[in-house]
């Protein structure tokens, strides 16, 4: 935008790729799934909470691990 309004001989944006979208919409769990997930008997429950808030709230798991 910038070089086409300002009319550059050169643009250095020429070479950025825009990204498009995933062309498959993510394969989410239901709620039904969810309530099976979390209900299995574990003695693990800190990992069961986890797993849990992380299907209802669904952060990347990189926001995940860094709030572990």
């Amino acid at each position: 935008m910038f070089g086409a309004r300002k009319r550059l001989h050169y643009n250095p944006t020429k070479a950025v790729k825009v990204a498009q979208p995933d062309p498959n919409a993510p394969d989410v769990f239901t709620r039904r799934e969810i309530n099976l997930i979390v209900a299995t008997p574990t003695q693990r429950r800190n990992e069961l909470n986890m797993a849990e808030y992380w299907l209802w709230s669904g952060p990347r798991f990189a926001e995940l691990m860094a709030m572990s």
